[in-house]
């Protein structure tokens, strides 16, 4: 009775979120329908009656609507440009279900094929009508918007403000530097923006692209499709606890029993694990005497309105300022080290050979020297030992 139960639950759940698809290709259908019956009228069709090529004419809209040639290629248009997760490859459906691989995988797929479709109705003539210049300016409004959008907002910021804007962005980790953000005002060296990405249709592939042409392989990484650790439990799980830390946040765990809970939160549904603990500390007075909480990563101030407008509208806003950041990629830089520092010693606290524990000598002191030349490029200033860096 229980299985069943949640089954039931279940079932109901997805069906419920699958509305919004659902409706979207209703319309579709019906708007593609109209079109078409609307030009067959004026031009007529071929299409194939009882397996013969037949030229059809039709006297009125109704009678075009009403035929099947009409219903068929308006099913056809609906299917080739809006998403169908029941119809996804068998292998995506097996994926989809695997810890490991992106729990969006299906969005990704979906998109990918309409894509490909209209690449394909770009180049070449479609069979059933499809407009070469709508896939034209489709496939145009899609690379070019989200740029322009952003292009626009920053036309608004003086020389100094736009220098501060570009360094911020630097600085910050790189789940953050390949999202799409809109400026919206900057008061006493602090910027608020918004934060469009989810809106975007081809959101991780636009932010893999950008980060790409950007030369950042790191955020490339950060964004692919498949096996992003934002969205793959199972990865995002075994970075942090190989990490030490809630890669989120950059806070460091405090034992095992601080592992297990970041564990558990990880693998909980979105409201139970770190989703919850954001909205709980976005309501809870800060060190600075008002609600909000500060993202000791990323440097990024959330208040509890920027809370409520993402779950109304899908869009992310918060708040930042340059020494924040910089204070933020000064104690990621810190954090990294320490890591390093605790592999060294895994091995030169053991009774590991002479060879190895200068093997072990020698990559710490590579990668903290990676890691101050990376932090010393970004902030543009000398270089400094990491024990003489202001602590975050």
């Amino acid at each position: 009775i229980t299985t069943r139960m949640l089954k039931y639950g279940l079932d109901k759940a997805l069906a419920l979120y699958s509305q919004p698809d659902t409706m979207l290709r209703a319309g579709t259908y019906l708007g593609a329908k109209d079109r078409i019956a609307a030009r067959v009228v004026a031009k007529g069709m071929t299409a194939l009656v009882d397996g013969v090529s037949t030229e059809l004419r039709f006297a009125t809209l109704q009678e075009a609507l009403a035929h099947p040639a009409v219903k068929a290629e308006a099913l056809y248009y609906t299917n080739r440009y809006t998403m169908n997760y029941s119809a996804v490859p068998k292998i995506i459906k097996v994926a989809r279900s695997l810890p490991f691989i992106n729990l969006f995988i299906s969005y990704a797929a979906e998109i990918t094929r309409i894509t490909k479709n209209l690449v394909e109705d770009a180049i070449t003539p479609n069979a059933k009508g499809v407009s070469q210049m709508h896939a034209v300016t489709t496939l145009a409004a899609m690379a070019a918007i989200p740029p322009a959008i952003v292009a626009a907002a920053r036309s608004n910021f003086s020389d100094k403000e736009l220098a501060n804007w570009d360094q911020v962005r630097k600085l910050q980790p790189a789940y953050m530097r390949n999202r799409f953000l809109i400026p919206t005002g900057v008061k006493n060296g602090q910027f608020s923006f918004i934060d469009f990405t989810n809106l975007i249709p081809h959101d991780n592939m636009m932010s893999m692209a950008k980060s790409i042409f950007q030369g950042e392989p790191a955020s490339a990484r950060a964004a692919n499709p498949i096996a992003n650790l934002q969205n793959t439990p199972l990865l995002n799980l075994a970075a942090s606890q190989i990490a030490g830390q809630d890669l989120r946040t950059g806070r460091e765990y405090a034992g095992g029993l601080d592992r297990a809970k970041a564990a558990i939160e990880i693998a909980a549904p979105p409201l139970l694990g770190y989703e919850g603990r954001r909205i709980g500390a976005a309501f809870t007075e800060n060190n600075k005497g008002t609600l909000g909480l500060t993202n000791i990563r990323s440097g990024v101030e959330t208040a509890p309105e920027d809370i409520v407008l993402s779950y109304l509208t899908g869009l992310r806003s918060g708040g930042f300022n340059l020494e924040a950041v910089k204070r933020a990629r000064i104690g990621q830089a810190q954090r990294e080290i320490k890591i390093a520092q605790q592999k060294m010693r895994d091995t030169t606290n053991t009774n590991a050979n002479l060879a190895d524990q200068k093997e072990a000598r020698a990559l710490y002191a590579k990668r903290e020297k990676e890691i101050l030349d990376d932090l010393t490029i970004l902030l543009k200033g000398k270089k400094q030992k990491w024990t003489e860096l202001p602590l975050n």
